[in-house]
């Protein structure tokens, strides 16, 4: 006998609960909390599931001093592969 995906779920979910496990979350449900998390998070033109792009490292000032060191460096030891 096959049951729907909707009674296997609310079966799973009763389980989970008469057990003590954590309860499973639909895939509506869980759909549904990835959109309001990119609401509150300013996220909302990614796609659901998506992980947002990550900004690239700031670059430091570039100090003269530390660029002379760091050039001193390379040539005394080679050059970092």
């Amino acid at each position: 006998m096959v049951l729907d995906a909707a009674a296997e779920f609310e079966k799973r979910k009763a389980r989970a609960a008469r057990f003590g496990l954590p309860v499973p979350v639909s895939a509506a449900e869980e759909k549904a909390k990835v959109a309001s998390r990119s609401d509150r998070f300013g996220t909302a033109d990614a796609k659901a599931g998506e992980q947002p792009a990550k900004r690239p490292a700031p670059t430091p000032p570039a100090d003269p001093e530390w660029e002379a060191k760091k050039a001193a460096r390379a040539a005394r030891f080679g050059a970092a592969t």
